[in-house]
């Protein structure tokens, strides 16, 4: 970034740290879980997958779309191999919870791996020890005529979309009016 940023600035640039959480997408063919009266949302410690959900539960099909969510290592690790083989692997995993489910994978897979995103390189702000405190607050501060936005700048959502939705009206706020005054 060949831009003069104060040193406070530079740093949160350059130290704070992203999650490494990975989705992988699957269609099944029904929705097993409602038989046990479910949303689809589980979690699991078994390292196939940390939280589950049903990501279209109002949809009226006979093909469900369900999202297995990790991160950490496991997140790293589910970039390995191709969707479809992580997706086999969630709807096994989820076959333990809800039966039929493994049946029902229609071996249709998709995945958004953050730690491979050539823009990105992961996903959300990941504070670690500390950081909140040293580095916290560093983020949103615009710098001269350079203003900084996204769910890393939210000090009421970091991490999250709506995170990132207020930053950015925060900026073309800051924007606007720096326009006027010149």
């Amino acid at each position: 970034l060949s831009v003069e940023l104060p040193p406070s600035k530079r740093r949160a640039i350059t130290e704070l740290a992203y999650g490494t959480n990975t989705k992988v997408f699957i269609t099944t063919a029904g929705r097993p879980w409602r038989q046990e009266h479910s949303s689809g949302t589980t979690f699991h410690d078994g390292g196939i997958y940390q939280q589950s959900w049903e990501s279209l539960r109002s949809a009226n099909t006979d093909v469900a779309l369900l999202t297995a969510f990790s991160g950490g290592r496991l997140g790293v690790s589910l970039g390995e191999s191709n969707p479809e083989a992580q997706g086999r692997r969630f709807a096994e995993a989820l076959d333990l919870v809800f039966p039929g489910s493994a049946d029902a994978f229609t071996g249709r897979a998709a995945r958004m791996h953050w730690p491979a995103a050539p823009f990105q390189e992961g996903s959300y702000a990941c504070y670690g020890p500390g950081d909140w405190c040293r580095l916290g607050g560093e983020e949103a501060g615009a710098a001269g005529a350079v203003h900084f936005a996204g769910e890393h700048t939210s000090r009421r959502a970091p991490g999250y979309m709506e995170g990132a939705v207020e930053s950015g009206e925060r900026a073309a706020r800051e924007v606007i009016a720096a326009a006027r005054r010149a």
